[in-house]
């Protein structure tokens, strides 16, 4: 039987970052386990993915069609895989050796659902990293409060990059990935197996590279993201009543109020591809003006002078400054 699935997809993906991710992946798979390339309808058809299988038989192949984006791609390769356990890898990051066999190697994993190990955060452009190991004890349990609270302040709890998750358990719960919602799809598919009383354990080890791009999806426009954050609030609030924390402020957790949502929502409206007119980023800032301090006009205009520098000029030190501002475990790359 094959012991783990790993997914793997892919969209306008460069060569180089495709051969450089299945290496790292199958440099830490076993041999009784698969692999699972989905090209989710990229411009040009990686057709090298198709030698490469060719010449690993555990390396399986998935062209689509139409891209519907990495929640559906991820959908249409768990549907075909085999394994217990189904691990998911980013096209454009690696996976380091030996992390699946440590996973494995836990006491308690045939009585969880879900493992967790450590991610390596590096921002390439800016020349920083930073390291996100989880604490917990390796026992198969639910998560209590402090728990996912520390998680979540980690950026662990987010990405499911950095888990094995027990396919019958999935499978049972008919959790998938919800197309459409990004950001946020990967909050909202942990979310619901936390839902859904799944059992954890840990690697205290670090075992994903994560890169991060000033041209990453998360700075590109997202037609759903204020309604990709509505349902992870949702969510977050039906984990507090599940965890007894109530309306407690010490257990915020992933929750935004109305003026961080506004808030977040401006940002996305602004990104640098946003096919919004200015006629309608005003109007929005006009009836969402009770949540900003400033009027709308000014509002408005700093926005619009943001986004002009934004897509015309990169200044590295500025985003380096916000890079450490936010995360201040940020460490220079040497």
């Amino acid at each position: 039987m094959i012991r783990l699935s790993v997914v793997i997809p892919g969209y306008n993906t460069p060569e180089v970052w495709w051969r450089r991710c299945i290496d790292s992946v199958r440099a830490a798979c076993g041999p009784d386990d698969e692999i699972i390339c989905v090209d989710d309808g990229s411009k040009e058809k990686p057709s090298f993915l198709n030698a490469i299988a060719g010449a690993d038989s555990r390396v399986k192949t998935v062209f689509l069609t139409k891209n519907g984006g990495q929640a559906a791609a991820r959908n249409a390769a768990f549907d075909i895989a085999r394994g217990r356990w189904v691990a998911f890898v980013d096209s454009d990051d690696v996976v380091l050796p030996g992390i699946y066999d440590k996973c494995f190697g836990v006491r308690t994993i045939d009585s969880c659902d879900i493992v967790l190990f450590g991610v390596r955060v590096i921002w390439e452009e800016e020349a920083l990293y930073k390291d996100d190991v989880p604490w917990h004890r390796n026992e198969s349990a639910s998560l209590g409060l402090e728990e996912v609270s520390d998680l979540f302040k980690g950026c662990l709890f987010e990405y499911p990059v950095n888990k094995l998750y027990r396919r019958r358990f999935v499978e049972e719960h008919r959790i998938r990935f919800d197309s459409g919602m990004c950001p946020g799809e990967d909050t909202i598919f942990n979310l619901k197996c936390l839902l859904a009383k799944a059992k954890y354990t840990f690697v205290s080890s670090v075992g994903y590279v994560y890169y991060r791009f000033f041209t990453s999806s998360l700075a590109r426009y997202q037609s759903k993201f204020d309604e990709s954050n509505r349902i992870r609030n949702r969510l977050w609030q039906e984990v507090k009543s599940m965890l007894g924390a109530g309306n407690d402020p010490k257990w915020k957790l992933g929750e935004l109020t109305d003026s961080e949502l506004a808030f977040w929502d401006m940002k996305n409206i602004w990104r640098y591809d946003s096919p919004i007119t200015l006629v309608d980023r005003w109007r929005w800032q006009k009836t969402k003006s009770q949540y900003f301090s400033a009027p709308a006009w000014a509002m408005f205009f700093k926005e619009l002078l943001g986004g002009l520098v934004r897509r015309y000029f990169y200044f590295r030190p500025i985003r380096r400054w916000k890079i450490k501002k936010m995360f201040h475990n940020a460490k220079e790359m040497k």
